[in-house]
């Protein structure tokens, strides 16, 4: 695999409700270790496959308690702060200064996916070599709580959906 060099952004700023805790989503243990200590070690054990630019996670609620209990195990990792939750693309634009005038690929993973792999990330790279963005999703019974992917009759991605706006009868999705 060539080396070009990979920025990743983290998305963490949600409250994760879905928790119902106070603690935030991503600092709860999977394993004996916080959920995003997980995806840092993903991305940090693929260094020597891969250049890595920047590590970027974006923090909101509870941001001061992110940072510290990231900080403490991984000095390296910068921080973006979400002010307002406006979703998932505001998010990403939230870490958009910090990589100003950089020509890594990005890649955007969500804070709350303990069991990313390896494979997954240089999977990801590989195809970033052959297009211009790439979205790695799941199917679900029951999506409830999950953004949306919508199709368009051809399979390809027209249009990335909030849940809040998502409508099965209007769309289809994934």
């Amino acid at each position: 695999m060539q080396k070009e060099t990979i920025s990743f952004i983290i998305l963490a700023a949600g409250v994760g409700s879905r928790m119902h805790s106070s603690i935030p989503k991503v600092l709860h243990k999977v394993i004996g270790l916080p959920i995003i200590f997980h995806i840092l070690n993903v991305i940090l054990n693929i260094k020597n496959k891969i250049s890595i630019g920047k590590i970027i996670v974006v923090l909101g609620y509870e941001a001061g308690l992110l940072k510290t209990n990231i900080s403490n195990v991984y000095p390296d990792i910068q921080f973006a702060v979400q002010n307002k939750q406006h979703g998932t693309a505001d998010a990403v634009l939230s870490a958009k200064t910090m990589l100003k005038n950089s020509n890594d690929k990005i890649l955007v993973l969500c804070g709350d996916t303990p069991l990313i792999s390896t494979k997954l990330l240089l999977d990801l790279i590989r195809l970033s070599q052959k297009v211009d963005i790439g979205v790695s999703v799941f199917k679900s019974i029951n999506p409830h709580g999950y953004g949306r992917i919508i199709l368009d009759r051809l399979n390809k991605i027209s249009m990335i959906l909030e849940e809040k706006d998502a409508n099965y009868k209007k769309n289809r999705y994934m």
